[in-house]
């Protein structure tokens, strides 16, 4: 048959395209099986604190730093310029995870109500349980404050306009491996006292270190 014929053209051009369209399957099929082969599966990890790249041992000493922590209501953002909390290490593998025990009351510096400059003390801000940091660098942990908010001019906080009391659980992430950083990311807390916001939330990022001072770093070793 004459290619340049009607009859030809057309035949043509039918197993043309469906020559193309084979090898547009052909090549999706192959790329996407590369991508199944080659896609990492999750790996198994043992968590550590270490100091130095060296493990901390347990009964350690461990302070978390934030000089951004904000606690968000419909009244008002409290913000401090510095906030301290006290663990000291109960296991750092193997297992898995790190545990660390809440040492008492954190402390804060400096605190006010960002819209109008209220002045603000917090009090019993405690992590009311152990603080356990699984494989993936998270961890959820009970948390609880009372704030005390002043008139600017009420410089010896002699008499509270309002007293709060916030709880909630304090969702934490690891700020990436061999870093000294984690964050609590934006948590949930329930408010109660007269006039107070019945929901706010807790967030902020802390920096880890020993009692003298030296970096904590969260590290992790693949088991699997």
């Amino acid at each position: 048959m004459d290619r340049s014929s009607p009859e030809w053209g057309m035949s043509y051009d039918h197993e043309g395209k469906e020559m193309s369209i084979k090898r547009i399957l052909l090549f999706g099929s192959i790329a996407l099986t590369v991508i199944a082969v080659t896609a990492p599966a999750a790996a198994q990890a043992e968590v550590t604190l270490t100091e130095d790249t060296q493990k901390l041992a347990a009964g350690a000493g461990v302070t978390a730093t934030s000089t951004d922590l904000k606690i968000t209501t419909s009244q008002g953002t409290i913000v401090c310029t510095k906030v301290m909390l006290h663990f000291e290490v109960v296991t750092n593998g193997p297992g898995g995870h790190v545990v660390l025990n809440p040492l008492g009351e954190g402390t804060t510096e400096h605190c006010t109500v960002a819209e109008n400059g209220f002045r603000v003390t917090i009090t019993d801000l405690t992590v009311v349980q152990n603080l356990t940091i699984n494989t993936w660098g998270t961890g959820n942990v009970g948390v609880t404050l009372i704030d005390h908010i002043y008139h600017p001019s009420d410089v010896n906080h002699t008499t509270p306009l309002q007293t709060c009391h916030f709880a909630g659980t304090a969702h934490l992430e690891g700020r990436g491996w061999g870093v000294d950083e984690f964050e609590i990311t934006q948590s949930a807390l329930t408010g109660t006292g007269p006039g107070c916001p019945p929901v706010g939330a807790i967030e902020g990022k802390f920096t880890l270190e020993t009692s003298n001072g030296t970096p904590v770093e969260l590290d992790y070793e693949e088991t699997g």
